[in-house]
C-alpha cells in the first residue's frame, strides 16, 4: 500500500510549517489531502483548527491535525496507533526528495 504525492510542501516556521499537498496517486487512498492547507502542530503548539488538541490530549504526536483527522503517523505507539485511513500501522515511511 503507498500514497504518492507529486506535490508536498512544508512551509517555514514564520508560516507554521503550512501543508500543501496534491497529485495523488497510490493505493492508499488519497487521506493526506484531509490535511491540506494545515498547520503544524506539537504538544506546546496546538495550531489545528477543531477545539481538541489531538497533538497533546489524544496521544496522536506532532502532526498536522485537523479534527484529529484520517491520517497521522507520528503517533505514540505506547497509547495510540499510527493510522491512515483507518487502517493502523505499527510502521510508516516518509521518503521526501527535492525536486529541481
Amino acid at each position: 500500500t503507498y500514497a504518492d504525492y507529486k506535490t508536498f510542501v512544508v512551509g517555514d516556521e514564520n508560516s507554521k510549517f503550512k501543508l500543501t499537498i496534491g497529485d495523488y496517486t497510490g493505493t492508499a487512498g488519497d487521506r493526506m489531502n484531509y490535511n491540506n492547507g494545515l498547520l503544524f502542530s506539537t504538544k506546546d503548539r496546538d495550531n489545528s483548527p477543531g477545539s481538541r488538541d489531538c497533538a497533546s490530549h489524544y496521544t496522536q504526536g506532532p502532526w498536522w491535525h485537523k479534527h484529529c483527522s484520517f491520517v497521522y503517523l507520528n503517533a505514540d505507539l505506547k497509547k495510540a496507533k499510527m493510522r491512515w485511513n483507518g487502517t493502523k500501522f505499527i510502521k510508516a515511511v516518509m521518503k521526501i526528495r527535492k525536486i529541481n
